[in-house]
């Protein structure tokens, strides 16, 4: 009887060792990373004195992606709808209570980049990155 404990004992250690982790690094493998599934996604750290709404523009036509208050950084999956096989867009930034936008450059994203959009006080020093 103990021998089959010992076995059976075995036997969950070993698959659960094979299902949990990938080359001992310790990290999970059940779940694809974002990237991995083709997901894009925007991190906006509003750096601003106002609170702004950011909207990707593609071929002129714009999509609510994401609010961001004063001195937040938040993160939001941009639809995949949007993103396809790659485009060419540019963010917009609706600062509340402000009478002018603030534009991004144009940017290509492919499914699975993230784009990183750090809007400063002082528009002129703000930055977008593409990961």
């Amino acid at each position: 009887m103990s021998l089959r404990l010992a076995l059976l004992a075995a036997l969950l250690l070993a698959s659960e060792g094979c299902l949990g982790t990938s080359g001992g690094g310790g990290e999970s493998t059940s779940l694809p990373r974002p990237a991995a599934r083709g997901i894009s996604t925007l991190t906006v750290a509003n750096n601003n004195w106002l609170d702004v709404v950011v909207y990707v523009s593609v071929a002129g036509s714009r999509t609510s992606i994401v609010r961001a208050g004063t001195n937040r950084t938040v993160t939001a999956e941009i639809p995949s709808t949007l993103v396809k096989n790659g485009i060419r867009l540019r963010l917009l930034a609706d600062f509340a209570g402000a009478v002018a936008d603030y534009w991004s450059e144009d940017v290509f994203l492919r499914p699975g980049q993230d784009l990183f959009w750090t809007l400063e006080d002082n528009l002129r020093y703000s930055s977008l990155q593409i990961h």
